[in-house]
């Protein structure tokens, strides 16, 4: 009825199991349905079983039954819906009425009906009426009959516009049934229109659901699974995996001779939502309130954060390569909190997913100058000396499990799922943990200014540049995997300035 506007209503338990009033033009006829289990019989439905009579004086077999309907209106049509098939002389039934015509079996099977009982309806109407008019449906089981009409609701759901999720399609079916039920439980004595759902009453409770629907899905919405276009281009990897090392390395390039220093601000400025808001945030999203969604990250970084700016775009830099290298699920608005002891340490967290285990990547980001560059690494250095502290560590997990929205991620391994557990030995979160590191430095290459082969020269320096870091980390993360980001720019503090600009817009 929802997608049929020629049904005008359904009618649950009154002349029938179900009767629907269908319309066509000026003309509306009802439709008797007759919905028949027999669960304990095993052999199709034959000629014998539908005439057969309990009482034989009276209209008492199944097929006058259903004739006997035929009381409220012309033109009546009748419907079986079965589990159990019919047998070959029934299987003309089956075939829908209007595509019958012509058709010998059904002359032949409606004058056979005729001949087993006289009976006629209030309407004047006998078995050979009933054979022409009745459509046999045969359903199967009741999983298949909920599996086809789930789908017919996702159909429906999409045809108006909506995408409900799988779980918010099964909550609709639940409810309609529920619907229908009250309305098959209604006392026939009490008000006709608790037994009867209009076309209009349906359109109401479907209206209903598709406005829920929307807030299903922002509810579940998987925020993160967007696919990313690259903004950077890979200089060079390298994978010490006896080491528990890696190496990555990106350069943002030129336009036309110069550096990219105003697209890159503007990619990092783009990220900012993401840094900023929570999944359930960032899931209510909608075209007309994107620009008010970056106005409350900004906000959010203004009034929660005590970062200056070039920290700010070194967290954002260390995002928008994870997201685009890995595609993964950040754990927002890490880089705000302190742990319990005052400390800030991991600005970031990312679960990052593998075809064979997930890790959780918890990132240190820093913009170097040339003048503080040796300053900036000695800190870092000092600070992962210190991040695996155990209470620092319980600390580092209990914030993360404070923030993390799982309905809003992708699902997880059950290795991590154990490791995030507040219980677990935290050896379990070390055997999945993963300390991305970036810095973001002036580049000797860079600031000479472009060449054909300026990408050859900036491969050497990063790869000079991750064999000296590599010597400096602490002996603290030597069972832990780091992995270092290197991305050359040609002004930091250029940089630096372009992005706070933009930040002001």
């Amino acid at each position: 009825m929802l997608n049929d506007p020629e049904i005008v209503q359904v009618e649950c338990e009154t002349s029938d199991d179900i009767t629907l009033q269908w319309q066509y033009s000026d003309i509306q006829y009802p439709e008797y349905i007759q919905v028949k289990t027999t669960d304990s019989v095993d052999s199709k439905w034959s000629k014998k079983e539908l005439c057969e009579r309990a009482i034989k004086e009276k209209a008492t077999s199944i097929a006058e039954k259903s004739l006997l309907c035929d009381c409220n209106g012309v033109g009546a049509h009748f419907r079986f819906v079965t589990r159990r098939a019919v047998k070959k002389n029934l299987s003309i039934l089956t075939v829908p009425i209007e595509q019958r015509k012509g058709d010998e079996r059904i002359d032949a099977l409606a004058a056979s009906f005729r001949k087993e009982h006289s009976t006629k309806s209030k309407n004047e109407n006998g078995l050979d009426y009933w054979i022409r008019n009745l459509f046999w449906e045969v359903a199967g089981e009741v999983d298949s009959v909920e599996s086809r009409n789930i789908r017919r609701i996702a159909k429906l759901a999409e045809q108006d516009g909506a995408n409900p999720t799988l779980t918010h399609m099964e909550i609709i079916y639940k409810d309609l049934l529920n619907l229908v039920e009250s309305a098959a439980l209604a006392s026939k004595t009490a008000v006709a229109s608790n037994k009867v759902i209009t076309r209009q009453k349906a359109r109401e409770w479907w209206q209903k659901h598709l406005t829920e629907t929307d807030a299903a899905v922002r509810r579940t919405s998987k925020v993160y699974k967007a696919s990313i276009q690259a903004f950077f281009a890979e200089l060079h990897q390298i994978t010490d995996e006896d080491l528990l090392r890696a190496l990555y390395s990106y350069d943002a390039c030129y336009d036309l001779g110069k550096w990219r220093f105003e697209k890159l601000a503007d990619h990092l400025v783009d990220w900012i939502p993401e840094v900023a808001l929570q999944a359930s945030e960032l899931a209510n999203v909608e075209h007309l309130n994107l620009r008010h969604k970056l106005r409350d990250a900004i906000r959010a970084i203004e009034h929660r954060g005590d970062m200056n700016n070039e920290q700010l775009m070194a967290e954002v830099l260390l995002h928008a390569l994870i997201r685009q290298e890995f595609g993964s699920d950040p754990i927002a608005c890490k880089l705000f909190y302190k742990t319990k002891t005052g400390i800030r340490s991991f600005g970031s967290a990312h679960i990052v997913h593998f075809e064979s285990h997930d890790e959780l990547w918890l990132g240190h980001a820093q913009v170097a100058t040339a003048e503080s560059y040796d300053q900036i690494i000695a800190s870092v250095m000092s600070e992962l000396e210190n991040c695996l502290e155990p209470e620092f560590l319980s600390n580092e997990r209990e914030l993360l499990l404070t923030l993390r929205e799982p309905q809003h991620l992708r699902p997880t391994s059950r290795t991590l799922e154990r490791a995030l557990q507040r219980n677990t030995p935290l050896d379990e979160l070390l055997s999945i943990l993963c300390i991305p590191v970036l810095f973001a430095y002036d580049s000797n290459v860079l600031s000479a200014g472009y060449t054909s082969d300026y990408q050859v020269k900036l491969v050497d320096e990063v790869i000079a540049q991750y064999k000296a870091l590599k010597l400096q980390l602490p002996q603290s993360v030597q069972a832990i995997k780091v992995h270092i980001f290197l991305v050359p720019v040609e002004s930091t503090q250029t940089l630096a300035d372009l992005f706070s600009k933009k930040l002001r817009v």
